[in-house]
């Protein structure tokens, strides 16, 4: 734990937790599906599907979120944990992504620490069409 201030935060220390690195997948990928035969729980269908890990064990107070450019952001509307990490379903109904958005962008911000990660949508052509 390091101390330190921010405005608006109080004056006391604020926790900080050192996170090296973590692995942020479209899970729901058509190929990564495919390739490792994934069975998500079936309140996931109908989601885009994004994994966390390498997380530290509890992050409190979290905003999940995926937007475009061009189009509101959602927040995630089921989360579940699983063996290696947390999984984030976002409708694919509040967001519905084609190629004209370009990339997608998910958000997780919590209380200690914050992960961003871009995807690009161009890069996700699988079998002539966006594989999300």
């Amino acid at each position: 734990m390091a101390g330190g201030r921010a405005a608006g935060r109080g004056t006391g220390p604020i926790p900080v937790v050192a996170v090296e690195e973590v692995t942020v997948v479209w899970a729901s990928a058509k190929p990564i599906v495919e390739a490792l035969r994934s069975n998500f729980p079936k309140d996931f269908a109908n989601h885009y599907i994004i994994s966390i890990s390498d997380l530290p064990g509890n992050f409190g107070g979290t905003q999940v979120s995926l937007q475009t450019k061009r189009k509101e952001s959602v927040g995630a509307g089921i989360v579940d944990r699983i063996r290696n990490g947390t999984i984030f379903g976002f409708s694919k109904e509040l967001l519905p992504l084609t190629l004209a958005d370009k990339e997608a962008i998910f958000t997780l911000e919590s209380d200690q620490f914050s992960v961003r990660a871009r995807f690009d949508l161009k890069e996700m052509i699988y079998r002539g069409s966006l594989a999300v």
